[in-house]
């Protein structure tokens, strides 16, 4: 009874830990914690969690691996199909897409409305997302929030940084803690400003990440649209600093090779399959400069 009891006390800890290192932004980190849990063990939010940090830190596909083997054992939360439902668009596969989507967002439309954005989000596709936003015009009270947050996104992605400023402002007013929210009002105050004391409200919070690299990489990618590559080389590579996700990985590289530096660029990318088209692009234009044509077209149709 005694070792039932401390399992299942670790099993709490490695799931705490593991959702609290997502929030933070360290997904490689969360991987660790929550495949400590096994399989059946795993709560709806930790495995949430878990495919949420093996996308960021090693790729959807693999994320969409361990998530149909959640549902061959049995996992059925709607938490977990909405994430096959979400990965399965953003590596393409239609079909399976279209299976999912017949027996999922027929019980769950809110849900499944959700991954829709989410993926074309993740896509760096936020027209697309917007369109699909329609769908949640009038969401649960439980999701508004998680909405306005998505919706936010898109508008910033498309341009509309006003609208997406009076979101984040409501947001944060509903989250006066959240150090990302900040990050992203004063990103959006930069944007339409775009002078160098709105750049610099953005950049002062660096010191208030503490490890959160949800906050540092939207520092940096404020950093690399303002063209300050070599503040973004330095920020991304801190002495001590954790293991980048994907995400950082990419804007790493986009620094490095504005500032002449292809090979490293190149090296910051490192092995894993990027997630989006602008990547994928980014890597192979990268290869063609330091490794040749050859191994630049592999990677643009592996992509393909």
């Amino acid at each position: 009874a005694d070792a039932v009891a401390d399992a299942a006390v670790a099993n709490d800890v490695a799931d705490v830990r593991g959702r609290a290192l997502v929030t933070l932004g360290r997904p490689g980190e969360a991987v660790v914690a929550l495949e400590s849990i096994a399989s059946s063990q795993l709560s709806a939010q930790a495995a949430t969690a878990l495919l949420d940090a093996l996308a960021a830190s090693r790729g959807a596909a693999e994320a969409r691996r361990r998530a149909d083997a959640l549902a061959a054992d049995g996992v059925r939360w709607p938490e977990v199909a909405a994430r096959r439902l979400m990965l399965a668009q953003m590596l393409g596969d239609t079909d399976v897409a279209a299976a999912l989507r017949a027996e999922f967002c027929r019980v769950a439309p809110t849900e499944c409305a959700i991954a829709d954005v989410q993926a074309q989000l993740a896509l760096e596709q936020p027209l697309s997302a917007l369109r699909r936003l329609e769908a949640l015009e009038h969401p649960p009270a439980a999701v508004q929030a998680l909405v306005d947050d998505l919706r936010a996104l898109a508008l910033e992605g498309v341009g509309e940084y006003a609208q997406a400023l009076s979101l984040v402002g409501s947001l944060r007013t509903a989250a006066p803690s959240r150090v990302s929210l900040l990050v992203r009002e004063r990103t959006l105050r930069w944007r339409i400003a775009r002078d160098s004391a709105s750049l610099a409200a953005v950049v002062e919070l660096a010191p208030r990440a503490q490890g959160d690299w949800s906050v540092t990489l939207a520092i940096a990618r404020t950093l690399n649209d303002a063209a300050h590559h070599a503040d973004t080389v330095r920020l991304l590579t801190e002495p001590g600093a954790r293991a980048l996700p994907l995400e950082g990985r990419v804007m790493l590289a986009e620094a490095l090779r504005a500032t002449g530096d292809s090979t490293g660029a190149l090296a910051a990318l490192g092995d894993a399959a990027l997630p989006t088209v602008r990547g994928a692009i980014l890597k192979a234009e990268l290869q063609a400069a330091v490794l040749g044509p050859a191994a630049a077209i592999a990677t643009l149709r592996e992509w393909a």
